[in-house]
């Protein structure tokens, strides 16, 4: 599958021990769905229907360094 720069960059930043298995399920999600590329909208939906409530907290590895979206605040990952 695809990864837009901006994608790879963003899940670059997850733990290594993690980050096959979020490719993965990311992957299988945009599979799902129709989706050929992987993109930060992708990224967000994954995240929007994932049955764990973070608090309305993104890890670290997925806060935008500029603004996160959900928060409407300035982050510095």
């Amino acid at each position: 599958m695809v990864w837009t720069p901006e994608a790879e960059e963003r899940i670059s930043r997850a733990p290594s021990f993690v980050r096959g298995v979020v490719t993965q399920r990311v992957e299988d999600f945009a599979r799902r769905h129709g989706y050929t590329v992987v993109d930060l909208e992708v990224m967000a939906e994954v995240r929007r229907k994932m049955p764990v409530d973070f608090s309305k907290r993104l890890p670290f590895f997925l806060r935008d360094r500029e603004k996160d979206p959900e928060q409407g605040e300035t982050t510095d990952a």
